[in-house]
């Protein structure tokens, strides 16, 4: 089993980013793991190419790790194509109470 762990950018020293790097050090120890992303900032981590991409998640034994926290693009298109396991990891951690005196759309 292959696991590929998506975010459009993968930071050091970010939540997202050190949520990912905790994942891909665990799972290294008993699966073959990657990284995709448009953006690396972390050299400790394995990116897979977009190329080798397609083959994993064609494969229904593998599973994506998909880090949510804005919209992109890219991300949502491979997961359309995918046939493998997907596992959704929703990052959102500011209450919609914060935004209300800011913008009523955003909070709703």
């Amino acid at each position: 089993m292959t696991i590929v762990i998506m975010h459009q950018t993968i930071a050091k020293y970010d939540a997202i980013g050190n949520d990912i790097a905790y994942l891909y050090n665990l799972l290294s120890k008993k699966y073959n793991v990657y990284v995709y992303c448009e953006y690396l900032f972390n050299e400790y981590v394995k990116e897979i190419d977009h190329n080798e991409l397609n083959n994993v998640i064609k494969n229904k034994k593998n599973v994506i790790i998909y880090h949510h926290s804005n919209f992109w693009e890219k991300g949502e298109e491979i997961l359309y194509n995918a046939c493998c396991k997907i596992i959704f990891r929703y990052h959102n951690i500011t209450p919609e109470d914060f935004f209300l005196r800011f913008n009523k759309e955003i909070a709703l």
